[in-house]
């Protein structure tokens, strides 16, 4: 019979070298659910609708004439419109506005609003870019809670 002998160092050589290799592969499955994340967060984050062009100044019309996203059709590329901003606020918010507390000198501010859009936008999609363009042109934020209103 013959005996054996295991090398201590090289036992623990090759325990270290399984679990370096341990490691590394969960390195590797970290990496690649990371990398796997970013591929699918970053386009849901960069589909936040916009206008492909954009131009809003102070009228020099008193007076409204038409609304942005109200009466768009399939096919429209263009809106130009002299609108103050209460009505630009309905306009994006239709249902929900009707609850804002807009002050009335607001409605006094006209505004030349041109904007280009691709020509497949519905008037919801419209009324997205709208409330987008609202935020970054006026920093308008909307907030929704729900619970009784006191009357």
């Amino acid at each position: 019979m013959t005996k054996s002998f295991v090398d201590s160092d090289e036992v623990f050589r090759h325990t270290a070298c399984m679990a370096n290799l341990a490691l590394r592969r969960c390195y590797l499955r970290l990496f690649t659910r990371l990398f796997t994340l970013c591929l699918v967060i970053l386009p849901l984050a960069a589909q936040t609708p916009a206008f492909e062009v954009a131009s809003i100044k102070p009228s020099k019309v008193n007076g409204t004439s038409g609304a942005v996203c109200r009466n768009i059709k399939v096919g429209t590329e263009t809106v130009e419109a002299d609108i103050s901003f209460n009505l630009m606020v309905i306009d994006a918010y239709e249902a929900e506005a009707e609850r804002f507390d807009l002050p009335e000198d607001w409605g006094r501010n006209t505004f030349e609003v041109r904007v280009k859009m691709p020509p497949t936008t519905n008037v919801a999609v419209c009324r997205l870019m709208l409330r987008n363009l609202l935020a970054e042109r006026f920093h308008l934020m909307v907030e929704v809670k729900s619970g009784d209103v006191p009357t």
